[in-house]
């Protein structure tokens, strides 16, 4: 679950992608068509959900504007778990993707481009900010 640190914040809504299932808290980007959709790796992080939409809603098939909150890429600080390994202090500065299987997590596996790492919680959990 990711979630912002700092306190300024810029919340927008956006038409989400017909019959997509989101999760509060989990990153998401542009589907190619203006809607937004579970963020992927290497691709543009738009922000992050803030409410869910479950298959069982009655508009789930619909494209309805649901809240995100929009980053200050380079200001805004959020905390979010890692994947992938243990976060360690030599990954402060270096730039991640979100994890593949789960939107909501930041995957320190290997190197990225969405988020820099700005300080180490602990092994599970860190600091960032949209680059």
């Amino acid at each position: 679950m990711a979630y912002k640190v700092t306190n300024w914040e810029n919340i927008e809504t956006r038409s989400k992608a017909a019959s997509q299932v989101f999760t509060a808290k989990e990153f998401v980007g542009n589907d190619g068509t203006g809607g937004i959709i579970p963020s992927a790796p290497a691709t543009v992080v738009e922000g992050i959900v803030l409410e869910n939409v479950l298959a069982s809603d009655v508009d789930f098939a619909t494209t309805r504007r649901i809240a995100i909150e929009v980053p200050s890429k380079n200001v805004d600080l959020y905390r979010a778990e890692v994947t992938n390994g243990p976060a360690v202090a030599a990954m402060e500065g270096s730039t991640f993707d979100v994890d593949a299987a789960d939107a909501s997590k930041i995957d320190v596996g290997g190197a990225g481009t969405q988020f820099m790492i700005t300080a180490i919680i602990s092994e599970t959990e860190v600091e960032f900010k949209f680059v």
